[in-house]
């Protein structure tokens, strides 16, 4: 990402609204441009609502987030500085935005309906979905943002917290409205950062330590997994093994929103981990 020069040729979208306070209101983000989706688009281009169920995929993680290890895992919190961190759990949030394959500037509503920008982009104010839930049934709220972006930046691990370093100020203005405040300094690319990152349930977190190891001796890894099953997004379920089939939070509505699959549609997915062979050679 190029520095502050780049940022003043920042353009917002086409298609956004003005309004009476000069803040343009918009359905998506973009670095370049405007957006290649309209407000109103039902699908995303590359998507086939018909197409066929069944097969297997299988796939070998190359790159990890975090406190992530490819070899194993004693913690499903990601974010900590601490543990080794389970693969797959990323997936496992939503963000406020999400993007589209065919247009990696963009990002499109996700959590956030809306999003309005300052005429200088350093303000952008994102309007929440009334229909957004967590696991649990509880609501998605300015709260939890602000709660999510703020520990992420103050206590994450770096991969996270250095990307929020141009984030001068996050406000929930309202139940549904949260305001992110960059500073005058800030790169291309800080907003798209911001809309992407993960939301946690500030209700889950209360009384428990973002920042806590899971490898004080002696460990109890049961234990471990059991703490942190971290409240995630509405229409998932997350443990130290995955259920047979994904679990819908129908108050969501999931297919109402657009960068979510139908459910119907999601097969069976469940992450592996092979122990190498530590069996001892033999004698000569």
């Amino acid at each position: 990402m190029k520095g502050s020069a780049a940022f003043s040729a920042l353009a917002v979208v086409g298609g956004g609204r003005a309004r009476a306070d000069d803040w343009v209101e918009t359905h998506g983000l973009s670095s370049f441009g405007d957006l290649a989706l309209p407000p109103d688009f039902k699908r995303l281009a590359y998507v086939n609502p018909a197409a066929p169920k069944g097969g297997l995929l299988s796939l070998q993680i190359t790159s990890t987030s975090g406190n992530q290890n490819f070899d194993t895992f004693d913690t499903l919190n990601i974010f900590s500085k601490r543990g080794n961190g389970a693969a797959g759990v990323s997936a496992t949030f939503d963000t406020l935005m999400s993007g589209n394959g065919d247009e990696p500037d963009s990002l499109y509503g996700l959590l956030a309906r809306a999003v309005r920008v300052s005429p200088d982009k350093l303000g952008y104010r994102f309007l929440l979905r009334p229909e957004a839930r967590f696991a649990d049934g509880s609501k998605v709220t300015a709260a939890d943002v602000k709660f999510s972006l703020d520990v992420l930046k103050e206590k994450a691990h770096p991969t996270y917290s250095q990307l929020l370093v141009e984030v001068d100020g996050v406000d929930a203005e309202a139940d549904d409205v949260v305001l992110v405040r960059f500073v005058k300094a800030r790169t291309r690319d800080a907003h798209l950062v911001v809309a992407g990152m993960p939301i946690f349930s500030a209700a889950w977190w209360k009384g428990r330590d973002f920042d806590a190891s899971t490898l004080d001796a002696p460990l109890d890894a049961r234990a471990a997994l059991r703490a942190l099953p971290p409240l995630i997004k509405g229409y998932w379920r997350l443990g130290a093994k995955f259920g047979p089939q994904a679990v819908v939070d129908a108050d969501f509505g999931a297919t109402d929103v657009f960068a979510v699959m139908p459910v119907a549609e999601i097969e069976p997915r469940y992450l592996e981990y092979f122990a190498p062979d530590r069996a001892a050679p033999l004698a000569a």
